[in-house]
């Protein structure tokens, strides 16, 4: 039986100089950019998908304009634009959690500021032994069971 595929609980939107790096997973135990496929099979709205690059993309050409905003476009509304993308996209993953920028528990989520109810806590393994405590083999013909070694054991069950 194939599992689900994985899926975020906490991500975030923050600019980064690399094409497609704009959102961060920050799920418990999790670290990394996603790419724009998971977030379009999350339920993403392509378009969105397409507007949050090109705001990054203005992130990018910074760089060669020594870190100078265009006259067209100031550093301030470029990040209202952003706030304005991640709260969209809120919108569209309901049930995750999205932040502007790092997460951090001092400013309103946007689930708040959406006037959301909170999420549930998310009960996650947080380690490889807590991982491995499920796991277990069974042999039918012997009628034994087997799970993964534990250190101090001698004997399984």
């Amino acid at each position: 039986m194939p599992s689900d595929p994985y899926r975020p609980t906490v991500i975030s939107i923050a600019a980064e100089y690399v094409e497609d790096a704009y959102v961060w997973d920050h799920s418990p135990g999790e670290a990394g950019g996603l790419a724009p496929s998971v977030l379009v099979d999350m339920g993403a709205d392509p378009a969105l998908l397409a507007r949050l690059r090109a705001w990054n993309d203005v992130y990018g050409q910074l760089a060669v304009t020594d870190f100078q905003w265009h006259a067209e476009q100031s550093e301030a509304e470029w990040a209202e634009e952003g706030l304005q993308l991640a709260l969209e996209l809120q919108r569209q993953l309901p049930d995750i959690e999205v932040h502007y920028g790092a997460p951090d528990p001092s400013r309103p989520s946007l689930r708040q500021q959406l006037g959301l109810p909170p999420l549930p806590a998310v009960d996650r393994a947080t380690t490889d032994e807590e991982r491995r405590s499920d796991l277990y083999a069974h042999a039918p013909l012997s009628g034994a069971t087997h799970r993964p070694h534990q250190p101090g054991a001698t004997s399984s069950e």
